[in-house]
């Protein structure tokens, strides 16, 4: 779960991995918040493509949370807060953007890792809030670069600006693709 302190009144999430002090009227420290685990929910219907990404992740010391299904992502959105969502589009009973998109749920920033790799679904991707467009088979490598740079991106934008930067870029994505082909993602032909 996300840390939470008080600084007077107001509640605020402490920022991704980052030791928050909070302070007293006098500028005084009344509570110091360790850095949390990072966790990433990894929505993959496929147990080996699961485990495969999840090993691929571990170098970074994150906790990984595997789930098969968008009913299974529900729930486990519901349980906890996490930092990043992993992708898969094709589930077995929701296609992955239909759960990017439910005004519903609290989507954490979302990585889409998928066999589709359409000019059109990508924009798609983009446009519901997706931060990065993944085709697999997608390596180690490039995996954990594509994690890291979300991560880095999270961290670079304070908590209370997280949700409107994401509104931004569904909104500026479509005019960027139209104006300059495909931007915002990262990915492999194939």
């Amino acid at each position: 779960m996300r840390n939470e302190g008080t600084m007077g009144s107001e509640k605020r999430p402490c920022p991704f991995g980052i030791i928050a002090a909070f302070c007293n009227a006098d500028d005084r420290i009344i509570a110091l918040r360790e850095p949390h685990m990072i966790s990433i929910l990894l929505v993959e219907d496929s147990p080996s493509q699961a485990r495969l990404h999840s090993a691929y992740l571990q170098p970074l010391e994150v906790d990984v949370v595997i789930v098969e299904t968008g009913a299974e992502a529900r729930a486990a959105l519901a349980d906890r807060a996490f930092d990043l969502m992993l992708l898969d589009l094709r589930l077995p009973d929701i296609h992955g953007l239909d759960l990017l998109n439910d005004q519903a749920l609290d989507c954490p920033p979302t990585i889409v890792l998928t066999g589709e790799g359409s000019l059109r679904l990508a924009i798609d991707a983009m446009q519901s809030g997706a931060m990065d467009f993944q085709i697999k088979p997608v390596g180690a490598d490039k995996l954990r670069e594509s994690v890291e740079r979300a991560l880095e991106r999270i961290k670079s934008v304070p908590a209370e600006d997280l949700v409107p930067a994401m509104e931004e870029q569904k909104q500026t994505a479509p005019l960027a693709a139209d104006k300059q082909g495909p931007t915002g993602f990262f990915g492999e032909s194939p």
